[in-house]
């Protein structure tokens, strides 16, 4: 459904890909339960074209009983509620506008041909991957934008995610993107595959790319 969404295959139906694939991430992290609810509410309510209102208004702790009890339906209980409301802040907090580099990226990801434009237009950075693997030194500061190939999360000893992240420009792939945990935890959804990321931050002696900063395209 991800590669459907990040395809184009439903833009007939939502304006932008990042608002459908946002609000299907939130549809599948509801309970059979919670999806049968909502559905049950915006059949009685026609004039509401918005499902999401209703998953707000269940998860409400000052909306929640009176619904349960006008509208005679099961509302998530006292455990499920906060956790509903941590997806909705997930929700609100994703990228709900495609960009014209990112439409490119995914096309080309899933379907392995850029229907939207060049695929040469997005790798725009001051540095390429090519340059870094042949001038490359320690310490030297860099910022690459790359489409995101392959992520490989792990846990540290303090018990901290990381990721280590295979990436491409038009130039080379490199699989050698370090993200420590600070850094992944303020960019963890944007460390998913076919995303197109900038990243800024410094070689080490080894040669791995250390990031310090990642922002979308």
């Amino acid at each position: 459904m991800t590669a459907l969404i990040r395809g184009g295959a439903f833009e007939d139906f939502e304006e932008h890909r990042s608002t459908a694939l946002s609000r299907y991430r939130l549809l599948s992290d509801l309970s059979p339960l919670e999806r049968q609810t909502v559905a049950t509410l915006m059949e009685r309510h026609i004039d509401v074209d918005d499902w999401v209102r209703f998953v707000r208004a269940i998860s409400d702790e000052s909306k929640y009983e009176v619904i349960k009890e006008k509208e005679e339906v099961k509302v998530p209980n006292s455990r499920r509620r906060p956790k509903v409301r941590e997806l909705l802040r997930e929700y609100d907090q994703s990228d709900m506008f495609d960009t014209k580099a990112q439409k490119i990226a995914w096309e080309h990801h899933y379907l392995g041909v850029s229907l939207s434009g060049s695929e040469a237009d997005i790798y725009k950075a001051d540095n390429t991957c090519v340059e870094l693997i042949k001038t490359g030194y320690p310490n030297m500061p860099f910022n690459i934008a790359v489409c995101v190939d392959a992520i490989r999360e792990i846990i540290t000893k303090k018990g901290d995610p990381m990721a280590f992240v295979t990436g491409r420009d038009r130039t080379y792939v490199m699989d050698n993107i370090v993200v420590f945990p600070k850094v992944f935890d303020r960019s963890r959804r944007l460390l998913e595959e076919g995303n197109i990321i900038k990243i800024a931050g410094k070689m080490d002696d080894r040669g791995s790319l250390i990031a310090n900063k990642i922002e979308r395209v």
